[in-house]
């Protein structure tokens, strides 16, 4: 037997307060009842095992060796200015813990816990037009103008200093080269596709590939792989888990992960 670490599952409150209004988004990944309950209790256990609960923000602790948000893209927050919640993902990173973000872009949204109501997060936005009507070659009518947020502004860059690729493919072959397979076991026994989104380019700091794919713009792109901060990792899926097939891929390769973190300690 491997490592043993107990590993929590975000709630969906920061405090467990009654009055909090839990998150129910679940952005790119499945909203199923106990979805990533089960798959990490169904894993193989011979590499080592997990003793799995759920929890809110406020108990995180170092009693916790990996905490696991189901909510992809979306964290539970309960101060969106002072990002209360997220200071104690990050603390809980550096600190030697093992965060994992099960769908796209980490720390894109926050759900307000007081207001039940979604934010997207960055400090930095550009206007662009978006539409304008147009007859016999002339505008007619004001232009359209929309307001986009600039990936520079969010909590990823700002924070892990990493911008996921410009582009995803709604489908993508992945591999492993032989030092991943070393290191994370051989998670595609042949050459298989998967629905990436906001993988994290080549290019990417303290970025430890577990999964990869060819790309056009940025050379290759990691749709599994983990940004170290401190002395802890955060894991991202930069994939669409909603359906069973990437889900159970991440949760292995979360599974082989934390076995080779536990041999480094």
């Amino acid at each position: 037997m491997g490592f043993v670490a107990k590993l929590g599952i975000l709630d969906g409150y920061v405090t467990g307060n009654t009055n909090e209004k839990v998150c129910t988004n679940y952005k790119y990944t499945n909203s199923a009842k106990d979805f990533w309950k089960k798959k990490i209790q169904n894993l193989d256990k011979t590499l080592g095992k997990f003793e799995v609960v759920q929890t809110n923000i406020e108990n995180i602790s170092e009693d916790f060796a990996v905490i696991l948000n189901p909510f992809g893209e979306e964290y539970p927050e309960i101060n969106i200015k002072n990002k209360t919640a997220f200071n104690v993902i990050k603390n809980f990173i550096e600190d030697g813990g093992i965060y994992v973000n099960t769908a796209g872009f980490p720390f894109f949204y926050a759900w307000n816990v007081l207001e039940g109501k979604e934010y997207p997060l960055s400090e930095e936005t550009v206007v662009i037009p978006k539409s304008i009507q147009i007859k016999d070659g002339v505008p007619t009518g004001e232009m359209q103008m929309q307001t986009l947020l600039k990936f520079t502004g969010t909590l990823l860059f700002k924070e892990f200093d990493a911008i996921p690729a410009p582009v995803s493919k709604p489908r993508i072959d992945v591999y492993q080269n032989p030092e991943d397979i070393e290191k994370f076991g051989n998670l595609v026994d042949k050459l298989a596709q998967i629905t990436e989104f906001r993988g994290m380019p080549k290019s990417t700091k303290d970025c430890i590939p577990i999964l990869r794919a060819k790309d056009e713009i940025v050379e290759e792109v990691y749709p599994i792989s983990a940004l170290k901060r401190g002395n802890g990792y955060l894991v991202i899926a930069g994939m669409d888990t909603s359906e069973d097939k990437e889900a159970d891929l991440f949760a292995r390769a979360l599974n082989n992960f934390c076995a080779w973190f536990s041999k480094q300690l």
